[in-house]
């Protein structure tokens, strides 16, 4: 595979993986498509555009423009808004919780376990027109909603200019 370009040595590794059969090797597709366009992004000169996907966080998020605002919402299922943790530096919004396991005695058996206690987080880049410091937050049924306003435009300022 030496010279290859990238997208090509990927499709050659997908197809040695296809072969191999689904019982031998999980292959989820959306992470081969968030690589695929963080790569195109990179190549384009673009990397501030590449972001790694909401399937390693586990934090899903949407995040739409209103006329005034960006509203994000974000699962956060079972925790706590007291164990969540949102701050804003530089542009970057991160979002952390660390929820802890509930035991209810010593002598529990788990048949199945699939929920995840532990820390998790993920960031997002700010669209370059929100105001940080009027960004708000509201916890509601396992949903997050932050509202991030946009900038009002400023006037412009006329200066007398003195002729000497």
């Amino acid at each position: 595979m030496k010279g290859l370009p990238l997208v090509s040595m990927i499709g050659v590794l997908a197809s040695s993986v296809d072969a191999l059969g689904a019982n031998r090797f999980m292959f989820h597709p959306a992470l081969m498509d968030s690589f695929l366009e963080g790569n195109r992004a990179v190549a384009k000169g673009n990397p501030e555009r590449f972001e790694w996907p909401a399937i390693k966080s586990g934090l899903k998020m949407d995040m739409k423009e209103i006329e005034d605002a960006y509203v994000a919402k974000i699962d956060v299922p079972g925790i706590p808004k007291e164990e969540v943790h949102l701050s804003v530096k530089n542009g970057i919004v991160t979002l952390s919780a660390d929820h802890t396991e509930q035991k209810s005695g010593e002598n529990e058996k788990y048949h199945w376990k699939e929920r995840s206690c532990g820390h998790i987080s993920r960031s997002f880049r700010l669209p370059e027109d929100v105001d940080e410091k009027d960004i708000s937050a509201k916890q509601d049924h396992g949903v997050l909603e932050l509202v991030m306003p946009k900038k009002k435009p400023s006037s412009p300022i006329e200066h007398k200019i003195t002729i000497e």
